[in-house]
Parts: structure tokens; C-alpha cells; sequence
């Protein structure tokens, strides 16, 4: 395949990935397409080939319990197309508990971001309960190698502070409706759309080799 022919090709599979997650939670994105809007807020949490020419920016709340009933097919999304895509995530708190997104983003302080965010949905049902999650915070920092201090001060700060409510700001702005919920190439996802027309699905050869198959999707 020609260089274009192959990103469009592996936008296609990320499509398929991500429509199932839409199925599931009725995850769908509607809006104009605003490239200005959408890299405003850059995020400096990438997971994947920062190189590669399709990114995918999820928009999340670790509140939310979609969210965390989602994280593990979304992150076997991620590891499978690792090398292929640039994946990024962004605060979109509306439950309005920012503590938590607080907390990821001061882990990333200490390079420990992607580590915090998947800490956060596996144990969502911990903290949330908790009139206290700092106490939890602090601990998972421990549990990953951090310093439970230095989270717990860089949580507090106005720059922490200012990244999350930027990022809930510039999603509110795209008229996301809900999480999870995702952006592809600057171009917000219409999955109802692609559901109905094509849906991309994984099987595996008898050499065990991995193939995209692509299916029309009937009534």
C-alpha cells in the first residue's frame, strides 16, 4: 500500500476499535470540525509512536464509570496499535471531581502520568468512595515509585490546576457530550455514522498472523 493508502487504512481499524467502545456506552461525538479548538490545549501525555501520522486524543473523566468499565478495551487498543498511532488524553471532568485529574497530572511531574491514569480507573471504586482521595493519591504514588509528598503539593498548584480546567474548558467548547469520548486527526468522531456503514474487526490467520477485515454492518 502507498503511504496514504496506509494511514487511511489504519485510521479505518482504529475506527472499528473504538466503535465497539460506542456501541457499548453510546459514546458519540457530534460537531463542526475545529482543528483550532481541538490543539489549543495540547497534552503533553502521549502513549504510542509520537511520530505517527494518525493520533487519536481521548477526552475522559475518571469519575466517570463508563470510563473505568471501558479502560481495559481501550487499553488493549492502545498496546496493539502502539507503533502505528499517537495516542493522547485529555481532562474532560464532568462529574466535576477534579481531584483525580489533579492527581494524574501531578504524577506526570514525576513521569509517572500514564501510570496514575491507569491506577485511577482500576481502582476507581476505592477513591471515589473516599470523603478523603488524596489518602489514596498518596499511596498510589508510593505503590508506583513516586513521592507521595511532592504529589500531593504539585496537585495543589495553580498550574496543575490551570492544564485541567483548560482541558474541560476546550472540550465544553467542542460540544462533547460525554466520555469517554474521541478525536481523531483534529476531526471529532461521528461513531453513530460509522457504525451504521462500516465496522472493522480483528481475526487472526491460521498462521496466527493479525488481518483487518472490514464488514458492512446491516440492520
Amino acid at each position: 500500500l502507498k503511504r496514504d493508502e496506509e494511514i487511511q487504512f489504519m485510521k479505518q481499524a482504529i475506527f472499528g476499535a473504538l466503535a465497539v467502545i460506542a456501541i457499548i456506552g453510546g459514546a458519540v461525538i457530534f460537531g463542526k470540525d475545529d482543528s483550532n479548538t481541538i490543539n489549543k490545549v495540547p497534552s503533553n501525555h502521549v502513549y504510542g509512536n509520537i511520530e505517527a501520522a494518525v493520533t487519536v486524543v481521548e477526552y475522559g473523566d475518571f469519575s466517570c464509570p463508563a470510563c473505568a468499565a471501558f479502560h481495559p478495551v481501550i487499553s488493549a487498543t492502545k498496546e496493539q496499535l502502539q507503533d502505528q498511532v499517537k495516542f493522547e488524553f485529555r481532562h474532560f471532568a464532568l462529574l466535576q471531581n477534579l481531584a483525580p485529574h489533579r492527581a494524574a497530572e501531578a504524577a506526570g511531574k514525576q513521569g509517572k502520568f500514564w501510570e496514575m491514569h491507569d491506577m485511577l480507573f482500576d481502582r476507581q471504586s476505592e477513591w471515589s468512595e473516599s470523603f478523603n482521595p488524596k489518602r489514596f493519591f498518596g499511596d498510589y504514588a508510593v505503590e508506583l515509585g513516586m513521592s507521595p509528598e511532592r504529589l500531593i503539593y504539585d496537585l495543589e498548584s495553580d498550574k496543575v490546576k490551570e492544564i485541567v480546567n483548560a482541558q474541560f474548558d476546550q472540550a465544553s467548547e467542542m460540544g462533547l457530550p460525554g466520555t469517554p469520548a474521541f478525536v481523531l486527526d483534529g476531526e471529532q468522531i461521528d461513531m453513530g455514522t460509522f457504525v451504521n456503514t462500516h465496522l472493522v474487526e480483528e481475526t487472526s490467520t491460521e498462521e496466527g498472523e493479525t488481518e483487518v477485515v472490514e464488514n458492512e454492518i446491516t440492520e
